[in-house]
């Protein structure tokens, strides 16, 4: 099924200019950390990381991110950009080097010319590392909790290296593949309209511990939750 993309003009989503750095971005960002299990980067090669996703309503995008994993700003300029499951570039943003991005939640984010997603098919966003961008990408281990935005459902991690530039990031396979991992939070989003409750997603061991499926859990839960984990992949 072929996704369809809207450009939409949302006067209430002006900008607001900030006190020095930069201007806040509007919206509210698609995925918060709750405690980050631990992290990668440091790539000696060119790679389009991210995460695949879907949308359960129809949700206006604001702007475009990058998690600053140390929040001293980037070393580089990073490009982002959001593609439907087709490998179509829907939309693309550049997060300029330094602190120059605002930053909300440990993300720094551009505005982009809203668009709006729409429910029945995936979509993918990813962000462009070279060896000099030098900055981590979020997920982990069994430690590893994170929050969407309630109308978006993580599926799973993405990359592709070797390719210079934005790239549609793959789906990866094999028991040490990225896919088995959660997270693949460098790249971010905000949307104009949240959704709640929130989805409260958590890492779970199997195989002994060899690798990890995300775990979605209300966000309420209450720790006692229950969960039966048969292959690989989401469960709730």
């Amino acid at each position: 099924m072929s996704s369809r993309i809207i450009l939409l003009l949302l006067p209430s989503l002006l900008l607001v200019q900030g006190d020095g750095e930069s201007n806040a971005p509007a919206g509210t960002p698609a995925i918060v950390f709750d405690s980050i299990g631990g992290s990668g980067g440091g790539l000696v090669v060119n790679a389009t990381d991210g995460w695949e996703f879907s949308v359960e309503k129809t949700l206006a995008i604001t702007s475009l991110g990058v998690w600053d994993y140390k929040l001293d700003g980037f070393a580089t300029e990073i490009p982002v950009g959001i593609w439907n499951a087709e490998g179509k570039l829907l939309v693309s943003q550049t997060v300029p080097k330094g602190k120059a991005a605002a930053e909300i939640d440990g993300f720094r984010y551009v505005d982009i010319a809203p668009i709006v997603l729409q429910p029945g098919s995936g979509y993918v966003i990813g962000a462009a590392y070279t060896p000099q961008t030098k900055e981590n990408i979020g997920g982990g281990n069994s430690n590893g909790k994170f929050f969407s935005d309630g109308a978006i459902r993580w599926v799973r991690r993405r990359r592709v290296i070797r390719k210079e530039g934005l790239s549609f990031p793959e789906p990866q396979s094999g028991r040490g593949s990225i896919e088995a991992m959660p997270g693949g939070f460098g790249p971010n989003f905000t949307i104009a309209e949240p959704t709640n409750p929130r989805i409260y997603y958590r890492t779970h061991k199997v195989d002994d511990g060899r690798r990890y499926v995300m775990v979605k859990l209300p966000e309420n839960h209450n720790g006692s939750h229950r969960v039966t984990v048969r292959s690989r992949g989401v469960r709730d």
